[in-house]
């Protein structure tokens, strides 16, 4: 018995496309999460001339299927403090 099966085509591009909402969502975590982690740490950065604070940095890549986030700052001595 043979039977016709149609809208494969489009159930897929559908599928991909949800899959692709969801890469953007979890970049869009990842990035909200790193704001919301240097905001934290703000109070806990001696301030003096600001430097250190403004020199922070926030990179996201992806990771396999998923983001990586990194958050650092360029100054320095950063890492002494």
């Amino acid at each position: 018995m043979k039977a016709e099966v149609t809208g494969i085509e489009a159930a897929n591009k559908r599928l991909n496309d949800e899959m692709k909402k969801l890469g953007r969502l979890s970049e869009r975590f990842v990035v909200k999460s790193m704001i919301s982690i240097s905001a934290q740490t703000v109070p806990m950065i001696p301030v003096d001339t600001g430097f250190l604070l403004n020199s922070e940095y926030r990179k996201v890549r992806r990771v396999g299927d998923g983001f990586e986030g990194e958050i650092g700052y360029g100054a320095h001595y950063a890492p002494y403090v």
